[in-house]
């Protein structure tokens, strides 16, 4: 039928309105399959207005309902749908989710809590922050920083917030719960100098070892806040003061000191020594291996590396002695009488010579770093440079970084090397033994050799102080280079009912060797000394340690931390004490610190031949045997008093029964197989 010119002109309008273009897509997609719907299954009126409120909210944008308070949608909940949300997890669901957090005598029954992940993206935080709870030292250290700012009346904001969230993560409770550490992003949050930190404001993949350097700095700077307040002068009121308000807190537990060396071969120059502060190690691992050990990331840090740019200070100076030299004589003949110089080049002429005199004299008494303003000096690259690093003052808690990220230009991705790392670390042979050396072809300094198992141990097993630490936390990583996801694995707190320098108290060793090392097949084990001084062989498997996810907190033994190489992103050791054991070698109480024999670790000998091209890449501890006249190595060997004669073979001066008045000389043999005996020092 036709319509009318009005009734027209009025659907015109209606559809031309912008209500009718955003309402006919709900009626096209929900409504009319809505009726057919109805038509085809006799639905209810009920079904009908639930399969129209979904349609609806659908269709709606995500945020239709963004102005309803959470109060309200609450409120208007039936009982039916609050009920589900107060119903208890079961024991067996706890148990699957937290583990049986619980000690032999039963005393410290509970379950210990997780935290919450609250943007979805501080998994990162949350892994952290667990793992800093596990260490003992840091437990003491933090309360200990918080006292002296509380009598000192300084803030320290960190110190606080940390100081009780560790408390309440080191105390378990009878029913499963987890933390929201609000507290913690808020504080951290305001330390980047009242800018919000991109590590919480960012909705991107963050870093863990970020977070710890920001957490370790923090914590720094509240110390030298709580130190310098310390030092000032209080007047009279200072009489007041008590001795731990004065006392010094120092370093953190964190910090430690590198020593690195840089040396020219072609001149023989060593730079002075540097130390440098550090509170984590950056390891590198391989790229194109399936595996490897942490002690060959270790020893790749700390190897003697072979430099071919580097500027030496000596060869400069040399370089800019000869060139002073030469415009001396240039200046010297274009000054006699019968060249009738200028007074312009009689005073070049003092000026040159003055700076000869100043170069030849630093080169003379050896003051090569001294500062000569005066003097232009011509930069000269060694053809040959030796760098190493090693530990000089070991910290009390070594967190190490294992560093996964490999670029290509412009593209990263994460390298997924297994990293093998034990549960306990001898970090003796990467640390110095108190005299450097300046020689440029041997290492700062040399360890000392390395301890066996055997059946009757002597004082020279355990002469050289070990510097032993235990696993305390790891913090993994599972994904790619920009995205993924951090747990952690930390050690199960001691009981709560110890007292705090017991329950904190550092890791105790007894021996340093370990039980069955040499064995194929079998784990070492360490005698530890637990806190009632009892001693302690192995741990049970599947208990002792925590494997933490947020919120999901699940107790493991050991064997799964160490399984976890693929994922190692930071690894964090304790220093144990090493303590005196009950059948101890030392007589009358004596600490090994004294060796009445000592064996020289084996040396290797780097020979240059007098250029600098010879340099081999292989370049060891080592000293360079005297030679006589043919060039020949002397094969002169000192006997202490008391010892057989020089012309006696090493076969029988290692069998003599004879006495010996002296200490026995120190033994190793070098590249060339020459018996090498030096004279103990008395």
């Amino acid at each position: 039928m036709l319509l009318s010119d009005e009734l027209r002109d009025w659907c015109i309008q209606i559809i031309s309105t912008d209500l009718f273009k955003q309402t006919a897509p709900l009626i096209v997609c929900v409504l009319i399959p809505t009726i057919v719907y109805l038509v085809t299954t006799n639905a209810s009126l009920g079904a009908l207005f639930k399969f129209l409120t979904m349609g609806i909210n659908s269709y709606l944008p995500w945020n239709w309902a963004a102005g309803t308070s959470v109060s309200s949608r609450e409120s208007t909940r039936s009982p039916e749908r609050k009920k589900p949300r107060k119903t208890l997890r079961t024991r067996s669901e706890q148990i699957a989710m937290n583990g049986i957090a619980t000690h032999d005598n039963g005393s410290d029954e509970g379950y210990y809590p997780g935290l919450v992940n609250i943007s979805g993206t501080y998994c990162f935080m949350n892994s952290t922050l667990q793992a800093l709870a596990s260490l003992s030292y840091l437990q003491p250290h933090i309360d200990n920083i918080h006292d002296k700012a509380e009598a000192l009346d300084v803030p320290s904001p960190v110190i606080d917030t940390l100081q009780d969230l560790f408390r309440r993560l080191n105390k378990p409770k009878s029913s499963y719960h987890s933390i929201r550490p609000i507290e913690v992003i808020e504080v951290l949050s305001q330390q980047n100098e009242g800018r919000p930190s991109s590590l919480f404001s960012s909705r991107e993949h963050q870093d863990a070892q970020e977070l710890f350097q920001l957490l370790s700095e923090c914590i720094k700077n509240e110390i030298a806040a709580v130190d310098k307040e310390g030092y000032r002068d209080r007047g009279l009121g200072g009489l007041s003061q008590t001795s731990e308000t004065t006392k010094e807190i120092g370093k953190s537990v964190f910090d430690g000191l590198t020593a690195n060396r840089r040396s020219c071969v072609a001149c023989g120059y060593t730079e002075a020594v540097m130390h440098f502060a550090l509170d984590n190690w950056q390891l590198a691992v391989p790229r194109l291996s399936a595996s490897c050990r942490l002690e060959d990331c270790l020893e790749e840090y700390t190897t003697l590396e072979i430099l071919r740019d580097c500027i030496c200070r000596k060869c400069s100076l040399v370089a800019t002695h000869k060139r002073l030299l030469g415009d001396l004589r240039l200046l010297e003949e274009a000054t006699r009488p019968e060249a009738r110089p200028s007074s312009s080049k009689k005073e070049r002429l003092k000026k040159v010579r003055k700076m000869e005199r100043r170069v030849h004299t630093a080169l003379e008494e050896g003051r090569i770093e001294d500062h000569l303003p005066d003097v232009r000096i011509d930069k000269v690259l060694s053809k040959a440079s030796t760098k190493q690093a090693m530990i000089a003052r070991p910290p009390q808690v070594l967190a190490l970084h294992i560093n996964r990220s490999m670029h290509y230009g412009q593209y990263a991705a994460k390298n997924n090397v297994r990293v093998i790392f034990p549960e306990v670390l001898d970090l003796t042979p990467y640390t110095t033994s108190g005299s450097l050396s300046i020689i440029p072809t041997s290492a700062i300094s040399s360890p000392p050799p390395p301890i066996r198992r055997s059946t009757t141990p002597t004082p020279a097993t355990y002469a050289h102080p070990r510097t032993i630490y235990r696993l305390s936390a790891v913090v993994c990583h599972y994904g790619q280079h920009s995205f993924g996801h951090y747990i952690c694995y930390r050690r199960r707190p001691r009981s709560a009912d110890l007292p705090p320098q017991k329950r904190w108290a550092p890791p105790r060793l007894v021996d340093p060797l370990p039980i069955a090392a040499d064995d194929e097949g079998i784990e070492p084990q360490y005698i530890w000394e637990t806190e009632d001084g009892e001693r302690e062989y192995v741990s049970k498997p599947g208990r002792g340690w925590l494997r933490i996810s947020d919120d999901s907190v699940s107790e493991c033994g050991i064997e799964s931390v160490l399984a976890e190489g693929a994922g190692a992103f930071m690894l964090y050791y304790e220093r144990v004490v090493l303590v005196q054991s009950r059948g101890s070698v030392y007589p009358n109480g004596e600490n090994g610190n004294v060796s009445v024999e000592t064996l020289k670790p084996e040396m290797r000998t780097v020979d240059l031949n007098g250029s600098v091209g010879s340099l081999i890449s292989e370049v060891g501890i080592g000293v360079r045997i005297p030679t006589n006249g043919n060039g020949e190595a002397k094969k002169s060997v000192a006997i202490p008093v008391g010892a057989p004669s020089p012309t006696t073979s090493a076969s029988a001066f290692a069998s003599t029964s004879a006495p010996i008045s002296t200490p026995l000389a120190r033994i190793g043999y070098d590249r060339f197989c020459t018996l090498v005996v030096v004279p103990a020092k008395t």
